[in-house]
């Protein structure tokens, strides 16, 4: 969560001028993808091309992995995770 709170700070984009390294598991290079999305349209930016460009999961993924919890995720994923097929709560990047 340190590119989070590093962009939260800066607002710079060269954090997300590479594309993340392949060798991570494909849902992990997603999850990096939503993220970036997520923290650029939070400050108005166009997010980079390869998060834009990367494509969704083909099955969902509810990142808390708590049964009980999908619902709830259905409802508040931020459209960045949801266009991607990813599922977390509201408060997914919110920080202390």
């Amino acid at each position: 969560m340190d590119m989070v709170d590093e962009f939260r700070k800066t607002c710079d984009m060269r954090l997300f001028a590479l594309n993340p390294d392949r060798s991570c598991p494909h849902s992990i290079h997603v999850l990096i993808a939503a993220t970036v999305i997520a923290l650029c349209e939070e400050v108005g930016l166009t997010a980079p091309k390869w998060a834009n460009d990367t494509k969704a999961l083909e099955q969902p993924w509810f990142v808390s992995g708590v049964e009980s919890l999908k619902a709830s995720a259905l409802l508040e994923s931020p459209y960045a995770f949801r266009s991607k097929n990813i599922f977390v709560h509201k408060n997914f990047l919110a920080r202390a």
